[in-house]
């Protein structure tokens, strides 16, 4: 699992680098034919891990409730999001990951609610949990590379 929690943290290294190359504004754009923006993705990531890691091992989460409620399962962007909070999910991105790993070899997650995820993924144990969080991830960020390409290009255009 060394490995996995690794890759986990290299991941979210990436998806840090392609935040800090963009404005503000275009982490908060929603180009024509997305649903969400850069910004939103990138909080979603770092909730729903702590959502299906945490929450659904009856463990507490370690990020707080309203920034689940605010970034979870179901959720679009509402408003602009700010340099202090991106600034506060960045610190978060690569801690929460470590401290996961710290729990996970303290074998705090025997127990798990089993329930299946949006894309109808059946998951029943944590370590299934982990491994779709992990996916998860890459999903996020891959659809964000997607809304960058997207925002960058519509600034070339605009010149």
């Amino acid at each position: 699992m060394k490995a996995q929690f690794s890759i986990f943290k290299q991941n979210r290294q990436v998806f840090i680098r392609l935040i800090e190359g963009l404005t503000l504004e275009q982490l908060n754009e929603i180009p024509d034919g997305f649903v969400n923006n850069i910004a939103w993705n990138f909080c979603h990531m770092v909730v729903s891990q702590q959502t299906l890691c945490y929450v659904k091992a009856g463990r507490q989460p370690r990020i707080s409730q309203s920034h689940i409620d605010k970034y979870g399962r179901g959720t679009r962007p509402g408003d602009f999001i700010g340099k202090e909070e991106i600034d506060f999910f960045k610190e978060q991105a690569i801690r929460l990951i470590d401290e996961f790993e710290s729990d996970w070899n303290a074998g705090l997650f025997t127990e798990y609610q089993a329930f299946t995820t949006s894309l109808g993924v059946a998951l029943n144990t944590c370590e299934e949990a982990l491994h779709y969080a992990f996916g998860h991830d890459q999903l996020h960020l891959g659809y964000s590379q997607a809304l960058r390409r997207a925002v960058l290009n519509k600034t070339v255009l605009a010149q």
